[in-house]
């Protein structure tokens, strides 16, 4: 037979465990995953297999809160000129000739596949990495600094400066929300463009 004193903790001790839990359940709110998703470099495009016991993207407003973390662009291995899948496609590229000490730009353009849509209220921003032989003017844009930005794709010209002649190489990570009627989405593709200098 169990003391008074024994007893007594014991059913507090089981009191506040089953308080917690059920302050926890009636409390807590859904957290949408906040980890971008990985993207492979573009093939043909195809409808992926749903898998048994994947958790359940989240609804479009929440999505639309999600800040994604630094992009991994470093030796990212799916750092291709372009990348994407069944909902998206970007690309990076050089449009006309660099010649070193003038300023120059890239382009990062990322398009919608049909039925999806890139999301206008979330935090979209494009992160730039440049080896030494480019001079960046930032390397951070906001969607507000994007050449085009609309529901069916994103367009942002990337100004450089390249600083000697040669093959110098840039990379590019768009983090942004891609969406569906049904869902949304973030994503953090990463994409590289070398670009030649004169």
């Amino acid at each position: 037979m169990l003391s008074g004193k024994w007893f007594s903790l014991i059913v507090l001790c089981a009191a506040l465990i089953g308080c917690g839990d059920q302050s926890e359940g009636a409390n807590a709110a859904p957290t949408p995953t906040s980890q971008p998703e990985e993207v492979a470099e573009v093939a043909e495009p195809t409808e992926p297999a749903a898998e048994e016991g994947a958790e359940e993207e989240p609804a479009p407003e929440a999505a639309a809160a999600v800040i994604p973390p630094f992009c991994p662009t470093d030796g990212s291995p799916n750092a291709g000129e372009q990348v994407g899948d069944h909902r998206f496609t970007i690309r990076a590229f050089a449009e006309g000739e660099l010649a070193a000490g003038e300023v120059g730009q890239f382009k990062v353009h990322v398009d919608a596949a049909e039925g999806w849509h890139v999301n206008q209220d979330f935090n979209t921003q494009l992160k730039v990495r440049a080896n030494e032989g480019l001079r960046l003017d930032g390397s951070i844009i906001a969607s507000a600094q994007a050449a085009e930005f609309t529901d069916h794709h994103a367009y942002f010209d990337v100004p450089v400066t390249p600083q000697a002649a040669g093959e110098h190489r840039a990379e590019s990570c768009l983090s942004f929300a891609i969406c569906s009627d049904e869902t949304c989405i973030p994503v953090a593709p990463s994409v590289a463009v070398v670009l030649p200098v004169q």
